[in-house]
């Protein structure tokens, strides 16, 4: 059963890799040679895949949410750092303004979100978009969904942390600011899905990692970790 689930996910990614990675960078596009009708049989193929790839990975968030979702209420009796609508307001305040410092290529707008690992992370990739006279072009930024799908809590406070799922949307491109050529993006308002990993840090959560193009089998194998045996 096991080697089924992986082979029919496997199926799935090959069949829609190649369009999600055009968003991150890719080719973006597409030879059209051969007949018309075996190119509208690949798109038929490649929209259902979308589809049933959508329904997989909202099925599986579902899952994971709402399992979470009665941990974190029996957590936040004891310690109201757990409380769900905290923690959803907290990311969606950090979502907006870490994308407002990547636009500005300044992530000092967005330091006291991040962990330091993270913060290293971003300064650096900014001063190389800035070395480079590469500017980010970021329009009709939206956060559409958030899902807590994993918490980790231990008696040491700053062991804990949690997985958040977030479905936002962007029109975006990269430009050579010198040229104003656009040198990467398709220039699409896209949909996409990614992992917020957030790390506490004296009583302080901090995005500590982003996960980018993720799989049904990265959702898989999340897990809630608790150090007290009761409220697992």
């Amino acid at each position: 059963m096991k080697f089924n689930k992986l082979f029919f996910f496997g199926f799935l990614t090959l069949l829609i890799s190649e369009y999600c990675y055009a968003r991150a960078g890719g080719a973006t596009s597409h030879s059209s040679g051969g007949r018309s009708n075996y190119g509208g049989f690949i798109k038929l193929l490649y929209f259902i895949g979308i589809a049933v790839w959508a329904v997989i990975l909202g099925f599986i968030v579902y899952l994971k949410k709402t399992k979470t979702r009665r941990l974190l209420r029996k957590l936040a009796v004891a310690d109201s750092v757990w409380d769900e609508h905290k923690l959803t307001t907290l990311i969606e305040t950090a979502y907006f303004k870490i994308q407002e410092s990547w636009k500005l290529r300044n992530p000092n707008l967005a330091r006291e979100f991040m962990s330091e690992r993270l913060y290293s992370k971003h300064l650096q990739q900014a001063q190389m978009m800035l070395q480079d006279n590469l500017k980010p072009m970021m329009f009709y930024i939206n956060l559409k969904k958030i899902s807590i799908v994993e918490v980790t809590d231990f008696n040491d406070n700053n062991k804990d942390k949690f997985t958040a799922h977030i479905v936002g949307s962007i029109f975006d491109y990269v430009i050579n600011e010198i040229t104003n050529e656009q040198v990467a993006g398709n220039g699409d308002n896209e949909t996409f899905r990614e992992l917020w990993s957030f790390i506490r840090f004296n009583d302080k959560w901090l995005l500590d990692e982003i996960h980018q193009d993720i799989s049904a089998s990265e959702l898989l194998k999340l897990k809630n970790k608790i150090e007290a045996p009761s409220l697992a």
